[in-house]
C-alpha cells in the first residue's frame, strides 16, 4: 500500500493544471481523477502487522483495546489546509476546480496511515474530568465562595476540584466502591500530570503513556476503510448553500488504542484503580464521548464489535478468575501462617509453663535438702503448702510419706488454727478433711478432739 498521507497531499495536486489568462493563472483541477486511488485502498493484515510487532500485548504494560467506528464515521485532522481555493469559473459559468476534498486529514507520516493521535486521545480522556466550580476547604469540606471574607483571586485559589457525577459513576460501575472528589482529583493527576496521591512527581517511566490510534480491520466491501462525504454549511438563508466534500473513515472500521498504564495507588500502596480498570474507563469515555471533529452531528463516535466484545468478556472472565484463585491462595497461606503461628504461640506457652514448674520444683526440691522437710512443714504458714512439698517428697524420697512427719505437720496445724481459727472450728472443715486424707480418720478425729 502506498503512504496516504504522501497520496493525499502530494499525489492529489499532481494533476493540477496552470491556465493562464489576461496575465492571470488559473487553477484548474478534478478531484475525481485521483480521489479513487484514496478510496479503493484496502485495508489488509500485511498493511497493519506492524502495529502487533510495535505495541506487542502483555509486555511492558502495553494495554490494548479495540473500538470500532459506527455511521457516519470519523473526521480527523480537518483543521489541516487542503482545498486549492479557486473561484475562477469557465464560460460556462463552471468551477475550474471540481470536486476538490476540502477539508485535510491526518495521516502517519512514516505509515501513511490515518491515525488519531496520541494527544487527542489523552484530550478527551481528561475532558470527561470535568470539573466543578465549588470550594473546599483545607479538609475537603464543601464551602460557601460567598460567605468568605476574600478577593476573587484567593477564592480561586481554594477552589480544588470537584468531581462529575460521570466519573463517579464510571468507576463506581467499575471498581464497585465509592470515590470520593479527592481520590478522583488524585487520579487525574495521576493520569494526566504524573503525580502520586501524595502530589508528589512519579518517574517518567512509571508515568501513563497515550499512544497514537491506529486502524487494524474494517467490516466493509473489499477491504475499504476510506470515503467522501459532504457538509453543507448555510451562511445565507438567501443564497444557495455549497456543499463541501471531505476525506472520512468509513463506520465498521476498528480502531486499536493503546496504552501503557500502571496501578493507581494510595499512600499505603493499596491499589485502587488497576491499569486494567483504567482501560475499562478510557474504553467507555471514547464510547460516550467520541473523538475527531463534528462528534456533535455523529462523526467520531465508537462501538464494541460483538465479536472483540465477546472475546474481551472472556478474557476478563479468565482474569477475574484467575484473581480469585489468586486470592483465596493468598487468603488460605495467610490462614495457615496464622494457624502455624498460633500453635508456634501455644507450643512456647507451654515450653515456658514447664520450664516455669521445673524451676518452681527443682527450688522446692533444694530447699527441702538444705532445710529438711520436717523443719519446713513447722514453719509452714498455710496448710494448701503442704500439698506442692509432698510431690517433691515422692521422688526425692520414695521410702517415706506424710505420716512419718505427725509431729511436724501436728504444729503446722497448731500454727494455722491460731492464724485462722474459724477454719478449724468444725470437723467438716476442707483442712480437716486434708488431714484425714493424709493421717487417717482416727488420727484426724483424735487431733480434732484434742486441739479444739
Amino acid at each position: 500500500m502506498k503512504n496516504l498521507g504522501y497520496t493525499f497531499y502530494k499525489d492529489y495536486f499532481s494533476k493540477l493544471e496552470i491556465l493562464q489568462e489576461n496575465n492571470e493563472y488559473k487553477p484548474v483541477f478534478d478531484g475525481n481523477k485521483v480521489s479513487d486511488k484514496l478510496y479503493n485502498t484496502e485495508l489488509n493484515n500485511q498493511t497493519t502487522n506492524w502495529i502487533n510487532q510495535l505495541f506487542p500485548l502483555n509486555t511492558n504494560r502495553i494495554i490494548s483495546c479495540e473500538l470500532q467506528t459506527v455511521y457516519p464515521g470519523l473526521l480527523i485532522g480537518s483543521g489541516y489546509i487542503h482545498e486549492i481555493g479557486s473561484k475562477y469559473k469557465d464560460s460556462n459559468n463552471k468551477n475550474l476546480v471540481q470536486n476538490e476534498l476540502k477539508l485535510g486529514f491526518y495521516f502517519d507520516y512514516t505509515t501513511g496511515l490515518p491515525l488519531i493521535p496520541g494527544s487527542s486521545v489523552k484530550g478527551v480522556l481528561r475532558s470527561a474530568f470535568e470539573k466543578a466550580v465549588v470550594s473546599y476547604d483545607k479538609d475537603w469540606n464543601i464551602i460557601d465562595c460567598k460567605k468568605l471574607d476574600c478577593s476573587k483571586k484567593e477564592i480561586k485559589k481554594k477552589i480544588k476540584f470537584r468531581a462529575s457525577q460521570y466519573i463517579k459513576e464510571l468507576l463506581k460501575e467499575i471498581t464497585k466502591k465509592d470515590w470520593t472528589d479527592k481520590q478522583i482529583s488524585a487520579l487525574e493527576q495521576n493520569i494526566f500530570e504524573g503525580k502520586n496521591i501524595e502530589d508528589k512527581d512519579i518517574a517518567v517511566y512509571q508515568r501513563d503513556i497515550f499512544f497514537d490510534a491506529f486502524p487494524v480491520d474494517t467490516n466493509n466491501e473489499n477491504g475499504k476503510f476510506l470515503a467522501n462525504d459532504y457538509i453543507t454549511p448555510h451562511k445565507d438563508p438567501l443564497k444557495n448553500p455549497v456543499p463541501l466534500q471531505f476525506l472520512k473513515i468509513l463506520p465498521q472500521v476498528t480502531f486499536q488504542f493503546n496504552f501503557r498504564l500502571h496501578d493507581f495507588t494510595d499512600e499505603d500502596d493499596n491499589v485502587l484503580l488497576s491499569g486494567d480498570q483504567k482501560k475499562e474507563l478510557f474504553k467507555q469515555i471514547l464510547k460516550d464521548f467520541g473523538i475527531g471533529a463534528k462528534t456533535n452531528v455523529g462523526y467520531g463516535q465508537f462501538s464494541e464489535d460483538p465479536e472483540q466484545a465477546k472475546k474481551e468478556k472472556l478474557a476478563r472472565q479468565k482474569a477475574d478468575e484467575k484473581a480469585r484463585k489468586k486470592e483465596e491462595e493468598r487468603k488460605r497461606k495467610e490462614e495457615e501462617e496464622r494457624q502455624e503461628k498460633l500453635l508456634q504461640e501455644i507450643k512456647n506457652k507451654e515450653e515456658e509453663e514447664k520450664k516455669r514448674i521445673e524451676e518452681k520444683r527443682q527450688k522446692l526440691e533444694q530447699e527441702i535438702k538444705e532445710n529438711g522437710l520436717e523443719n519446713i512443714l513447722k514453719d509452714c504458714q498455710y496448710l494448701n503448702e503442704i500439698s506442692k512439698y509432698l510431690k517433691i517428697l515422692k521422688k526425692y524420697q520414695p521410702n517415706k510419706n506424710i505420716s512419718d512427719y505427725q509431729e511436724a505437720l501436728k504444729i503446722c496445724v497448731q500454727n494455722n488454727m491460731k492464724r485462722e481459727p474459724k477454719k478449724w472450728k468444725r470437723k467438716d472443715k476442707a483442712n480437716w478433711k486434708k488431714i484425714e486424707h493424709w493421717l487417717g480418720k482416727e488420727i484426724a478425729d483424735n487431733w480434732f478432739n484434742e486441739l479444739t
